[in-house]
């Protein structure tokens, strides 16, 4: 906890230092803008000039782009733009400038009306961020506006306008678009195969969305295919036990169990966890431990579907045990936490259909039962604020209490509907 207060501490601080960097920046950027072109040196004044500020724009741009890996990209307060923005729009306004565009609203164009790539740059950062944020208007906007600078002075076909495409399939598939989405992440997977060639890491990473696209539409065998090819050329860029192989085994995992092959997915959910395993060695590493966790519940619901219960159960019961452990950790997420109410719902469900296939008494199922419960509860009041669910689960606890005349957990299971109440 001390470590995270630190680094806390100096994230803060980090982000003071690059803050007022720009104000340096922007300041020295006003100054020489002041000065206009005129004065002894006629062409070669301006020229100085123009060469200043757009060195100045670049350096404002990868200041918004620090300050957005320190997580500054979140805006505070409504109507407040995120500190990344701003050195965005700053780096834009003085680029427009430096090149001649005369102001941020007007066209793309350079000296003499010319387009200019590094405005593009900044177009295109500006959409990424819009697109983080869900504001998808303003990302097309600028997407479009970059797009246009770019196969103004690049071309159609180069790497720039590949990216742009790209990153507009995306924002098309999280507005729910699949045909737009995979139009566009097509185009952009040609083009990088065409000028990176077909084992290039971009490629993959291209594969890899049009394998999701077409999962979603329903086309399993094209988007198995998609992994596949993803997945080879990870292997032979990265290795077989890089941790980015895993997710692509894992989707070829996910895809194999909606074809219903089990023992496909069953293959590639054991090989991505044990290179997720191997690759998650820091306990404070909570992502890495929700991967590993992804692929226990995987393996185990391959189980279940087969009709392995007892199997399913022990690969849920691993899961169950790692996800306590993060959600025990002050820095996991409420995401964290809804991954681990699922998890218990699983076990629970399992446990219950196991008791009334062996047409027991129930009376072991509700031993195992009734204190899960009584954990769904106290996360639904103490992390998600949900009383009344934390209620609901406390009571079926005391039930099962009850049935198993258990009367310390009965105490216990009263004091906490109390506590809500």
């Amino acid at each position: 906890r001390r470590d995270r207060s630190e680094a806390e501490r100096w994230r803060g601080r980090h982000l003071e230092v690059l803050v007022s960097l720009s104000a340096l920046l922007r300041r020295r950027a006003g100054e020489e803008s002041g000065r206009g072109s005129g004065g002894g040196n006629g062409e070669d004044d301006g020229a100085r000039r123009t060469r200043l500020l757009g060195e100045i724009g670049e350096a404002v741009q990868l200041v918004g782009e620090a300050i957005g890996a320190l997580g500054g990209g979140t805006a505070v307060g409504p109507g407040r733009r995120s500190a990344e923005m701003e050195q965005y729009e700053a780096a834009l306004a003085i680029k427009t400038d430096a090149h001649g565009c005369g102001g941020t609203g007007s066209t793309d164009g350079g000296t003499d009306g010319t387009p200019h790539e590094s405005v593009a740059d900044a177009l295109f950062l500006m959409g990424r961020h819009h697109q983080r944020s869900r504001s998808y208007r303003s990302a097309q906007r600028c997407y479009d506006r970059a797009l246009r600078t770019y196969r103004a002075v690049l071309g159609h076909e180069c790497i720039p306008v590949s990216s742009v495409l790209h990153d507009i399939g995306v924002m098309y598939h999280g507005r729910g678009d699949h045909g737009a989405a995979r139009k566009c992440l097509g185009r952009s997977l040609s083009m990088r195969i065409a000028l990176l060639g077909s084992d290039d890491l971009s490629v993959a990473d291209g594969h890899c969305w049009v394998g999701k696209i077409e999962r979603e539409r329903g086309e399993y065998r094209r988007a198995r295919e998609c992994f596949l090819e993803a997945h080879r050329i990870k292997v032979g860029r990265l290795g077989k036990g890089h941790v980015g192989t895993a997710e692509v085994l894992q989707n070829v995992g996910v895809v194999c169990d909606d074809l219903g092959w089990h023992s496909e997915s069953l293959s590639c959910y054991r090989d991505a966890l044990l290179i997720r395993m191997a690759n998650n060695t820091d306990p404070s590493d909570l992502d890495g431990s929700a991967d590993v966790c992804e692929s226990l519940e995987c393996i185990a619901n391959v189980y279940r579907a087969r009709g392995e219960a007892d199997r399913a159960l022990q690969f849920f019961g691993q899961c169950l045990r790692r996800r306590r452990r993060v959600v025990s950790d002050p820095a996991s997420t409420r995401s964290h936490v809804t991954s681990l109410l699922q998890t218990y719902e699983d076990v629970i469900l399992l446990t219950k259909s196991q008791a009334k296939l062996r047409s027991d008494d129930g009376a072991a199922s509700d031993a195992r039962v009734g204190p899960l419960l009584v954990e769904m509860g106290t996360l639904y009041d103490q992390r998600l604020g949900k009383q009344s669910r934390a209620l609901v689960h406390y009571q079926k606890g005391l039930q099962v209490f009850q049935r198993t005349k258990d009367y310390g957990q009965i105490g216990s299971a009263l004091c906490l509907i109390g506590s809500v109440h």
